[in-house]
């Protein structure tokens, strides 16, 4: 259902399906994401994984590009997805010479003492920040489903559960026109 807020407490349904009287509804903002995209996101993003480990086959060939999803679990596996093909890092942190924790934008912000010592092996000195699924905005969303959409179907993967996934989300849009 898709409604729009009016100015005195009114409401204009702008899809076949109207609201009835004397039911509460959850109300989410069409314009940041929903709930739905969180839960397809994540439940593909699962079950193509346990499909990679079933099958041994972390990595694939699309004409010449090689993509190599090769992660020891689902959550290093979301992460991974988030930071190659998301939105990345928000912020990183590092320690400093006084052992405190230090929060910067951008690499180029972290001092070349503290990558020298990261390339020299303290990879505990340099953390990057995920952005949360939460702070993407709908088109970001999208553009992440999107590409995991694109993979899976590079990948040739033919699982029961993922196919049930994508099946729902294609009702889902269907249901939104």
């Amino acid at each position: 259902m898709k409604i729009l807020i009016l100015e005195n407490d009114t409401y204009r349904v702008e899809s076949k399906d109207a609201p009835e009287v004397g039911r509460y509804y959850n109300l989410e903002d069409a314009v940041t994401g929903t709930a739905a995209q969180n839960k397809s996101f994540h439940a593909l993003l699962n079950n193509f994984w346990l499909w990679m480990f079933k099958n041994n086959k972390f990595q694939f060939d699309d004409n010449g590009i090689i993509y190599n999803l090769s992660t020891p679990d689902q959550a290093s596996f979301k992460d991974f997805f988030k930071y190659k093909y998301g939105q990345g890092f928000k912020h990183y942190q590092y320690v400093n010479k006084k052992f405190a924790m230090v929060k910067v934008k951008t690499m180029e912000e972290i001092p070349d003492y503290v990558i020298h010592d990261f390339n020299d092996g303290n990879k505990e000195r340099v953390k990057g920040i995920l952005k949360s699924w939460v702070d993407y905005t709908k088109k970001q969303r999208l553009d992440c489903i999107d590409m995991l959409l694109t993979i899976i179907y590079i990948s040739e993967c033919d699982d029961k559960k993922v196919n049930e996934i994508i099946d729902g989300m294609q009702r889902e849009k269907q249901n939104e026109t």
